[in-house]
């Protein structure tokens, strides 16, 4: 099984918390034996735009899965490219976390409990809210094939 693992440029997070959970993400991921593309680590230099641009889409397409980091904000990547798996039919699992920048709890009278930003609601096969719980449901993946 194949991940694609979008996500903000690692060096704008670089020691922070966001930085520690998609470390811990990549790690468990490659300890689960799956094959992991983290576009960051493409040798392809940032400043070859349309390179980088046809290798992450090349790298989408040949994916069972894309996951996104979305304990922060995202940048305008991040979305194209789950735009871009939801138009292919490859599943988009989000980690965000609730009390974040697309979730939140809310108290309403109404009874709804939180507010999911459109745009991740309407792009995301399923939305977790820890990199736990996102690890237990590819293990399920990888187990049914």
């Amino acid at each position: 099984m194949k991940v694609f693992v979008a996500h903000n440029v690692t060096h704008h997070i670089e020691g922070t918390a966001r930085g520690e959970t998609l470390a811990a993400l990549l790690a468990r991921l490659r300890e689960s034996g799956l094959d992991v593309c983290d576009p960051e680590e493409t040798t392809i230099p940032h400043d070859q735009y349309a390179d980088r641009f046809e290798y992450c889409l090349r790298e989408i397409a040949s994916s069972d899965v894309l996951i996104v980091e979305a304990t922060d904000r995202l940048g305008l990547g991040v979305g194209a490219e789950m735009m871009f798996a939801k138009q292919r039919q490859i599943s988009v699992y989000v980690i965000c976390p609730g009390d974040s920048y697309y979730k939140r709890p809310l108290s309403r009278p109404d009874g709804n409990a939180e507010w999911l930003h459109p745009f991740i609601y309407g792009l995301s096969t399923k939305v977790f809210g820890s990199v736990d719980e996102c690890i237990a449901e590819i293990a399920l993946l990888v187990n049914k094939s």
